[in-house]
């Protein structure tokens, strides 16, 4: 066995000053955002409760898109599986909607595992996984839209009572709701720290970087793809959950169309999917540009798209890891900089 390779002294690593940098970012980001209610009118509160559910939902695909090597195309299955289950507990049996949220992830978990297990199986990979799990969500939402119990293309109207609080997910006051999207969305990013920085964060980066090797050592491919695509799942049925009774009501265009599962996607590879303050800062910018347009460009309502793709293409080009990778890149350049003046 050859000997394990040994580190200067004097020479630390550079991968823990920049996880203590993007940590501390992450910290200083949701310290700011915390002050958002304190200092925004009605409609800034609302924009930001938007950005960090969908935040949140973009770290549950990056940690399958960014974190394993697949291309995940169907989340707004979990997404919709999540709105759906906790729309329903509530509306339709007075339960409460925490409880609905959790059965979603449970289920969502569960289904991802299914399909993830099948592709490996039947050696689904690349675009094609893509495709299979983009049938996976529009399976859910033709089934939605012909399933009488769960309202059919009509969908489920959340019933507001104003004297509920937070127990039943109801709040007369924005900011209310607004801290729930805030818990969430950091929950989010700890989830894909804890597994990015796990044994399985690991066997997925192995698995990443050639398959055919990582099962050679004795990794469990499928076990570690399908376990991923879970946590996944289950995360991003939270935030589909939340966001149904955000606007009080789910249909199958809001919760399975193939357009969320784009939007989710596009958030999290904008901002940088394989890093932990990636999603967080695509879901800004994506809120913030489909903002700018709809007020300032009402005449063309397809503006925000044409900004998007071009800045996504720009990000291809120079910095492929997205917008948390040009900050990265900085601290990177810093900490050079830093080591050649010592």
């Amino acid at each position: 066995m050859a000997p394990a390779p040994v580190r200067a002294t004097g020479s630390p690593s550079p991968r823990r000053p920049m996880r203590r940098y993007l940590l501390f970012g992450l910290w200083v980001a949701l310290a700011l955002l915390a002050l958002v209610p304190l200092a925004g009118d009605r409609q800034t509160v609302s924009l930001w409760t938007t950005a960090l559910i969908f935040a949140g939902v973009s770290s549950g695909w990056a940690i399958a898109g960014g974190l394993s090597g697949l291309i995940p195309l169907g989340h707004a299955a979990f997404f919709g599986v999540g709105a759906y289950s906790s729309a329903l507990v509530f509306a339709k049996y007075d339960w409460n909607p925490w409880l609905g949220i959790g059965l979603g992830v449970v289920m969502s978990a569960a289904l991802a595992w299914l399909m993830t297990a099948l592709a490996v199986r039947f050696k689904v990979k690349g675009a094609y996984f893509g495709l299979y799990t983009l049938a996976w969500g529009e399976m859910l939402r033709i089934i939605a839209s012909n399933w009488d119990y769960v309202g059919k293309t009509n969908g489920v109207l959340i019933p507001f009572k104003p004297e509920a609080g937070v127990a039943q997910m109801q709040f007369s006051d924005p900011r209310g709701f607004y801290v729930v999207a805030l818990a969430y969305g950091a929950f989010s990013m700890a989830v894909f720290a804890l597994v990015k920085w796990s044994p399985l964060g690991w066997r997925l980066s192995a698995i990443r970087g050639d398959e055919a090797t990582a099962s050679a050592s004795g990794i469990n491919v499928s076990r570690s793809l399908s376990a991923c695509m879970a946590i996944s799942g289950g995360v991003t049925s939270i935030g589909g959950g939340l966001y149904a009774h955000y606007i009080q009501f789910i249909d199958p265009e809001l919760g399975f169309n193939v357009s969320v599962s784009i939007d989710i996607a596009v958030r999290a590879i904008l901002g940088g999917e394989t890093l932990v303050l990636g999603p967080f800062l695509g879901s800004a910018a994506m809120t913030n540009v489909s903002e700018f347009a709809h007020d300032h460009l009402g005449d063309l309502p397809q503006m925000s798209l044409l900004i998007v793709g071009v800045a996504i293409i720009a990000l291809a080009h120079w910095f492929p890891r997205g917008i948390a990778g040009v900050g990265l890149q900085l601290g990177r350049l810093v900490l050079r900089r830093r080591g050649s003046n010592r």
